[in-house]
């Protein structure tokens, strides 16, 4: 099994050590996130890898119980992937800046990975560290952050997000959603499939654009 930590987290047990599997102990999970942090920081997406015995038939079409399979997991270890930005993403955010367009990047990553590479593009300013804590939390959020918000108290912030780590496909449509209630033009992009539910709503709002 391989996935966002904080997810197998939940169905691993033991931890795989030098001397053989371990329980896993609120102090053992508080290193395994700093570990998770320690790599995210550095612009890389963080995995984890879990594996347990399995005794139970091979079926051909993977008919299983997946509650009753996913438990009980032994934690093997996190791998951390580089996967670069475009060469042509910080110049593409740059002329969106000198355009006036306004660049929000919604994402899959860790908050750390996001945070780091939207400071690689331009998405997010470079003086971000000297910032309040309050100011930096405005523009870097999870979807769960993002999703526990109503849309009334979505309007009310200064500014929206420029950065949701962690995102579903229905975070993407509710940015969308507020960014129309702002009366703004939005376009889109996206890669995989998590992308497919908001792009009708941004295409409707570039030809509303085209339009006028």
């Amino acid at each position: 099994m391989k996935g966002a930590v904080e997810r197998l987290i939940e169905v691993c047990d033991t931890i795989e050590t030098a001397d053989g599997p371990k329980p896993i102990d609120d102090r053992t999970q508080e290193e395994i996130f700093a570990n998770v942090e320690a790599l995210a920081e550095q612009g890389l997406r963080v995995l984890a890898l879990a594996a347990k015995p399995f005794a139970g038939p091979s079926t051909s079409n993977g008919d299983y119980d997946r509650t009753e399979l996913e438990k009980g997991m032994t934690l093997f270890g996190l791998v951390g992937l580089y996967d670069p930005p475009r060469p042509e993403t910080k110049g593409a955010v740059r002329q969106c800046h000198g355009a006036g367009v306004q660049v929000h990047m919604l994402t899959g990553d860790h908050a750390a990975t996001a945070r780091a590479i939207a400071l690689q593009v331009g998405i997010l300013p470079r003086q971000v560290n000297t910032m309040s804590k309050e100011t930096i939390d405005a523009m870097v959020m999870t979807a769960a952050q993002f999703d526990r918000l109503s849309d009334d108290q979505v309007d009310e912030l200064p500014m929206l997000p420029l950065v949701i780590a962690r995102c579903a496909p229905h975070t993407k449509v509710r940015m969308v959603e507020a960014l129309h209630r702002r009366k703004a033009f939005v376009a889109m992009t996206g890669d995989g499939g998590a992308s497919s539910p908001s792009l009708p709503l941004s295409l409707s709002s570039c030809a509303a654009s085209t339009r006028r």
